[in-house]
């Protein structure tokens, strides 16, 4: 094998690999997001629930005081949730998009939008 030819499916090779990565952590992205949603869904369904249920007449109001310790306990699923996204971003944007010419989403967001340019 000719030592160009090597260097060239090697380069073919990496960049087949960080395609996958690539793909591999756009779907943790998405399904975090997913989670994350769900998360916020449970809430809105949950306070309706505990809010509802504290105005009837028999039920003790103190009932009520169990919301914000569930609530807080989601917040925190949440927040986990958006971290490890914008971690995912960061992983996007400085290991496998740097590799490439052209410049995706993640770069995009953080040159422009976050540290935009004076």
């Amino acid at each position: 094998m000719k030592p160009a030819t090597k260097k060239t499916d090697d380069i073919a090779l990496e960049k087949n690999f960080l395609i996958h990565q690539y793909n591999s952590v756009r779907a943790e992205i998405l399904k975090r997001i997913e989670l994350r949603q769900r998360v916020q869904i449970f809430v809105y369904i949950f306070a309706g629930t505990v809010f509802s249920i504290g105005t009837y007449e028999k039920i003790e109001p103190s009932i009520l005081l169990i919301y914000p310790v569930i609530a807080l306990f989601l917040a925190i699923s949440w927040s986990n949730h958006d971290t490890r996204i914008g971690e995912l971003h960061f992983f996007v944007r400085t290991k496998i998009e740097s590799h490439f010419q052209h410049r995706g989403w993640d770069t995009y967001f953080f040159e422009e939008l976050v540290q935009p340019k004076s």
